[in-house]
């Protein structure tokens, strides 16, 4: 279960990654009011068995669209592999990319309904942004620690900037996985398109 919380820090924080860092400042209220309403969709969404896997996806796919920028996840995942594609490619890998995110994620927490989470507090950074603390209830699973960095822009509110569980940085965990795909296809941008389109398959 400890590997499917990290999946949702993952998830999360591609969500909220590349944007621009020209914060504004925030209340913690708006900090503790942002991560409980994503939270408490998101997990509805993922752990409610009896909806069909259909649609299930396709209001997720919703949520993704709603509030996460896709291009901004897209770039930082490739890091440096990024000035490698073409624009179509990356139009390509744009859309590939969301379809695996809804495809994987949606299955893997279908088989843990009741998990729910419970904002612990909320520290106001020095830098304008903030941390809030939580705590994720898996029933039969126990309880896992996750910690989300917030800040927020005029142009686009609220986002995440990282999501930290068990001390290690979600979001540069899945920087290295597609770069080490990258490097073992050579950097051949259509194979690694096509790699991504197969994951989370059934």
């Amino acid at each position: 279960m400890t590997r499917l919380i990290r999946a949702f820090a993952v998830l999360v924080f591609m969500c909220g990654c590349g944007a621009s860092m020209a914060a504004e400042s925030m209340t913690d209220e708006e900090a503790k009011g942002f991560i409980n309403t994503l939270g408490k969709e998101a997990f509805s969404v993922l752990t409610k068995k009896e909806a069909s896997h259909q649609s299930r996806e396709a209001k997720f796919r919703e949520i993704l669209d709603r509030g996460f920028d896709i291009k901004a996840i897209g770039r930082f995942s490739l890091g440096r592999y990024w000035k490698v594609f073409n624009k179509e490619q990356k139009e390509r890998y744009f859309t590939t990319l969301k379809d695996m995110l809804i495809r994987s994620y949606v299955g893997k927490f279908a088989d843990f309904p009741g998990s729910t989470f419970r904002i612990v507090r909320v520290d106001m950074g020095s830098d304008a942004g903030a941390t809030v603390l939580t705590t994720v209830e898996c029933p039969g699973s126990g309880s896992y620690n996750v910690s989300w960095k917030l800040y927020k822009t005029k142009s686009k509110g609220v986002r995440i900037t990282d999501v930290i569980v068990d001390n290690i940085s979600m979001g540069i965990t899945q920087r290295s996985e597609f770069s080490s795909i990258m490097a073992n296809l050579n950097g051949n941008v259509d194979e690694f398109i096509k790699r991504l389109s197969k994951i989370g398959e059934k």
